[in-house]
């Protein structure tokens, strides 16, 4: 991950926190990507992306792939399992998915 020094401590701590809702890639073991903002799935995804992690670097493919494994067959996004489907649930992950 070539990111500028500047940066280099933000990532650390974002990266420090991966595992912190109890799975891989910000997310709970159940696949709820939006639980624990800032540090949700989603919200890392931007962070990183922002802060110029590569699209081909293997933590943002792994998170693209956990946020299209909540798209649903009518094109919208379920951020948890058994949650409610709300349009700003889709547009959240349509836009990490933009930038990854």
């Amino acid at each position: 991950m070539p990111i500028s020094k500047a940066y280099q401590p933000d990532l650390k701590a974002i990266l420090a926190r991966r595992r912190d809702n109890g799975d891989d890639f910000w997310s709970t073991p159940d696949g709820k990507i939006g639980k624990g903002s800032p540090f949700a799935t989603v919200d890392c995804a931007l962070m990183l992306a922002e802060l110029g992690v590569k699209r081909s670097d293997p933590i943002l493919k792994g998170t693209a792939e956990r946020i299209f494994a909540t798209w649903q067959e009518d094109g919208r996004f379920r951020v948890a399992p058994k949650g409610t489907v709300y349009p700003c649930h889709t547009a959240i992950a349509a836009r990490a998915l933009c930038y990854l």
